[in-house]
């Protein structure tokens, strides 16, 4: 059985909106491009960055994305356990294989509920959390 999952079109073509923030963050020596976006279900990484950092992939059941236009993309795979650095802050998750475009990575909502009480400020892009 198929999973679904929602990606916002903003995502898909590197927008920062109202509901997602762009920073620049680091997953070893290579700069990535990471998108927090509360309107994607989960979080997504960029195949051809898969591809370039030869990251290792897990095969998964195929999977569906609905992006913002309401186009559903069939997709597969993901890597566990990568760990970007944004801002001197480590973060360690999985991420579903996926075309995005301009940017990198996503960081969706999964990652958000994991991180307890936040402050987003989202017209300023600032986004406050605790670091265990």
């Amino acid at each position: 059985e198929q999973e679904l999952h929602v990606l916002s079109l903003n995502s898909m073509v590197g927008i920062t909106s109202k509901k997602t923030m762009k920073m620049k963050g680091m997953i070893g020596k290579r700069e990535v491009i990471v998108l927090i976006d509360s309107g994607a279900t989960c979080n997504f990484i960029a195949k051809q960055l898969v591809e370039e950092m030869k990251l290792a992939v897990t095969e998964t059941v195929g999977f569906g994305v609905a992006v913002g236009n309401g186009e559903v993309i069939a997709g597969s795979g993901k890597c566990e356990g990568i760990e970007v650095e944004i801002q001197g802050v480590k973060i360690k998750e999985e991420f579903l294989k996926f075309e995005l475009g301009t940017i990198d990575l996503v960081l969706g909502y999964s990652w958000l509920a994991k991180l307890g009480e936040t402050r987003i400020n989202w017209g300023l892009h600032i986004l406050r959390f605790q670091v265990e």
